[in-house]
């Protein structure tokens, strides 16, 4: 009986696991790796498994500057190709983004094929900012509001 319910646990394990991973479609073949981190130095490598109009790299969020830009065109199946670029962050942004776009278009009625991929990386130019002023309140009582200094009580 405990062999029964080790198993189906295990089995649901493994069912569980195979189901949480979202499906993976990378007809790009597409690898990256950090070359130096000041300044970030990023290297992508593509071995495309079919054909693509296009394959650009692009600056997203955080991003103040990606040089030298990086775009290939013609991208056909068994090539590799190679680009290596810095990026140069926001200051005001914690973390930078890279977007690889891919696209082929095939015949005129047909749907076009874009495959895309993100890169985030640190943002070594982020400074937090200094903090404002503090918004705190002073709350103050109607005793602690009165004078101290009276004018002399009439009854004296």
């Amino acid at each position: 009986m405990n062999r029964t319910i080790g198993g189906a646990l295990l089995a649901l394990a493994f069912g569980a696991g195979a189901a949480a991973s979202p499906p993976s479609h990378d007809e790009l073949g597409f690898s990256h790796k950090v070359i130096s981190a000041s300044p970030l130095t990023v290297e992508i490598t593509l071995r495309p498994k079919r054909l693509f109009d296009s394959v650009a790299v692009e600056a997203g969020s955080g991003v103040a500057a990606v040089a030298p830009g990086c775009a290939f065109s013609a991208v056909t199946e068994g090539g590799i190709y190679v680009c290596r670029f810095e990026l140069t962050g926001n200051s005001a942004d914690p973390a930078m983004t890279v977007n690889i776009i891919a696209q082929h278009l095939p015949a005129a009625n047909a749907q076009a094929l874009l495959e895309i991929h993100h890169l985030t990386f640190k943002n070594p130019a982020y400074r937090r900012s200094s903090p404002g002023p503090s918004s705190k309140h002073s709350l103050s009582s109607a005793a602690t509001r009165q004078s101290t200094t009276s004018a002399a009580d009439p009854a004296e």
